[in-house]
C-alpha cells in the first residue's frame, strides 16, 4: 500500500484552511507591547463587564450576507472566537491596567455589567471602599484580512511537492512497501513567502469608556478611544488564516494602551472631581469633564459595504483522483487513487452562464490483479499503472441556484510521464517467486493528445466550492489500438481568488 502525494498534501492544507476557530481574544502583556502609566493613580477601582453595543454585521455572518458583503470568510465574527466577545474584552481591559499599574491597588472586576450598574450597586461598592467603577461600551470590534487562499496554495503546493520528494522515505512490512512523504516544511516556507505580500487589512474597535463615582454616582471621567486602520500591508508569519484575528486584538491593545496613558494624564483631575462631587447617590450618565476623542484613522475609507459582482474570476482546485481503465481489452480494472491540482479562470457570460478554461496536472492509471492456477497453485501478478497527464478543458458553467454550479467540457490531455509497478507471487515452497519492479512507460506506449470529456457538480460558499465530476476518455490510451480508455472520477476542493 503506498501513501499518495495529493492525499497528504491535502491533508497538511486542511487544518491551515479551517484554522481560526475558536481563536482566543488575548494579546501579549509585555514591556514591548504595553506601555506602562506615566503617573499610578491611588484609587481602588473595579470595572463592570462592558456593554457590547456593535451593528450585528460586525458579529454574525448571515447579517454580512445579507448586506451584501463579498470576501466572507475573510472578516471576523463572534462564532469564530473563544467565549463572549464582551467579557473577553473586558478581562482584557483589566489584565492590561494591571499589567500597566494604572491604578493602586489592581483593579478588580466586578459582579455586575455596565448596563446593570445602579445606585444599589453603587452603595454596595462604597461600602467596600471601593472609589470608582470603570464602565465600557463596545461600538466596534472587527478584523479584515485578505487571505487569498487560492495564492497560498499556489506559493505553498509547489514548495510542499518539492518538499515531499526530498524528504521522502519507505518502509517495508511483509511483503507491503510504504512511501512516507513530509510536505510541512515546504508547505510553511510557502505561507510565508506569500503572507509577505502586501493585502488589504482592516481593523476598526472604539471603546466608550467611563469612571464613575461610588459616593455620588457622578461621572468624573469619560473618554472614547477609536482605533481605526485601513490600507495595504503586511504580515509575515506561517499560519495566515490566524491574522484577521490578531489585526482586531492588536487594535484592541493600542487602544486600551491610550487609556492608560489618558487615565494618567488626568489623574489629578478624576482625584479632584472625585473629592468635589455632590455627596447625593444620584448615578449621572454625564459630567462636566470632557476630553477629545483618542482616535488613529489610516487610509479611509477602506472597502465599500456592498461590492460589484466580478466579470472574471481566478481560482485554483485539488482533490483526490480514483482512477481506472475502461474498455473491451482492459481485463480485471481495479480503481487507483492519485491526485490532481492546477487553476482556472472564469469569463462569466451572464448572471447563470460562464466559461471556465482549466489547466491542471493529473495522476491517471488503473490497478490490475491477475490471478492463475498451476497445478493447484495460485500465481498473482499485481500491477499499478500511473500515467500523469496536463489537461486542458474550457468548462462551461451554468448556476441554477447562487451556491450551485454544473460544470461539464472538452477536455485534451497531454501524457508526462509514467510507471508501472508490478508484484509476482508464485508460492511453491523452496522454489517460489516474489518479485516486486518498476518500469518505465514510454511516450510511444499511450495515446497524445489523449480526447475527453468531463461533467460534474460543485457547491459554492464565498471563496470555497466541494465538486463530484468524472472524466471519460474518447481516445484509446494505446495507439497500437487496444481498446483502453482513461475513467477518473474526481472529488475536488476549489478555491476562488
Amino acid at each position: 500500500m503506498k501513501k499518495r502525494p495529493g492525499l497528504d498534501l491535502i491533508i497538511k492544507i486542511l487544518p491551515l484552511l479551517l484554522a481560526g476557530c475558536g481563536y482566543p481574544l488575548r494579546y501579549a502583556l509585555t514591556n514591548t507591547d504595553i506601555k506602562p502609566a506615566p503617573v499610578t493613580t491611588a484609587l481602588t477601582v473595579q470595572v463592570a463587564q462592558f456593554h457590547d453595543n456593535r451593528n450585528p454585521i460586525e458579529r454574525v455572518k448571515n447579517e454580512r450576507i445579507k448586506a451584501g458583503y463579498t470576501d466572507l470568510a475573510d472578516y471576523t465574527y463572534d462564532a469564530e472566537f473563544q467565549g463572549n466577545i464582551a467579557e473577553e474584552i473586558t478581562r482584557m481591559v483589566i489584565a492590561h491596567l494591571n499589567f500597566s499599574r494604572t491604578f493602586n491597588p489592581a483593579v478588580s472586576q466586578a459582579s455586575f455589567s455596565t448596563t446593570e450598574l445602579d445606585e444599589s450597586h453603587l452603595r454596595q461598592l462604597q461600602a467596600q471602599k471601593v472609589d470608582l467603577v470603570l464602565t465600557g461600551e463596545i461600538r466596534n470590534f472587527y478584523g479584515y484580512y485578505d487571505q487569498n487562499l487560492g495564492r497560498q496554495l499556489l506559493y505553498g503546493m509547489p514548495l510542499a511537492v518539492i518538499s515531499g520528494l526530498l524528504l521522502s522515505w519507505q518502509t517495508t512490512s511483509g511483503n507491503y512497501q510504504t512511501t512516507w512523504y513530509w510536505y510541512g516544511p515546504g508547505l510553511a516556507l510557502g505561507n510565508y513567502l506569500e503572507s509577505r505580500h502586501k493585502r488589504q487589512i482592516e481593523q476598526h474597535v472604539l471603546l466608550k469608556t467611563k469612571l464613575v463615582s461610588t459616593k455620588t454616582g457622578y461621572v468624573v471621567w469619560q473618554h472614547d478611544f477609536e482605533v481605526r486602520k485601513a490600507g495595504p500591508a503586511a504580515l509575515p508569519g506561517i499560519n495566515t488564516t490566524q491574522r484577521k484575528y490578531q489585526v482586531v486584538t492588536w487594535s484592541l491593545r493600542d487602544a486600551v494602551n491610550a487609556m492608560v496613558e489618558e487615565i494618567a494624564a488626568n489623574s489629578e483631575t478624576i482625584v479632584s472631581n472625585l473629592e468635589k462631587s455632590s455627596p447625593s447617590l444620584t448615578l449621572q450618565d454625564e459630567s462636566n469633564v470632557t476630553q477629545p476623542e483618542f482616535t488613529i484613522q489610516i487610509n479611509l475609507p477602506a472597502r465599500t459595504p456592498v461590492q460589484p459582482p466580478r466579470a472574471y474570476r481566478m481560482g485554483m482546485r485539488i482533490g483526490f483522483n480514483y482512477a481506472m481503465f475502461t474498455g473491451i481489452d482492459a481485463i480485471n480494472p481495479l480503481p487507483k487513487s492519485g491526485f490532481f491540482f492546477g487553476g482556472y479562470y472564469t469569463f462569466k457570460l451572464g448572471s447563470k452562464l460562464a466559461v471556465q478554461p482549466e489547466v491542471i496536472y493529473s495522476s491517471k492509471g488503473t490497478k490490475v490483479e491477475d490471478k492463475y492456477i498451476i497445478n493447484s497453485v495460485a500465481f498473482y501478478n499485481r500491477l499499478s499503472t500511473e500515467l500523469n497527464y496536463i489537461d486542458f478543458s474550457p468548462l462551461f458553467t451554468f448556476y441554477p441556484i447562487r451556491s450551485l454550479s454544473l460544470q461539464a467540457g472538452p477536455v485534451m490531455s497531454l501524457f508526462l510521464n509514467g510507471q508501472t509497478r508490478y508484484k509476482i507471487e508464485l508460492p511453491m515452497g523452496a522454489g517460489s517467486i516474489d518479485e516486486t519492479g518498476t518500469e518505465k512507460v514510454k511516450a510511444s506506449e499511450v495515446t497524445s493528445p489523449e480526447w475527453g470529456v468531463l461533467a460534474g457538480v460543485a457547491i459554492r460558499q464565498g471563496q470555497i466550492e466541494l465538486g463530484l465530476r468524472q472524466y471519460v476518455g474518447l481516445s484509446q490510451n494505446n495507439p497500437h489500438g487496444d481498446d483502453i480508455k482513461n475513467s477518473v472520477t474526481q472529488l475536488f476542493l476549489g478555491i476562488a481568488f
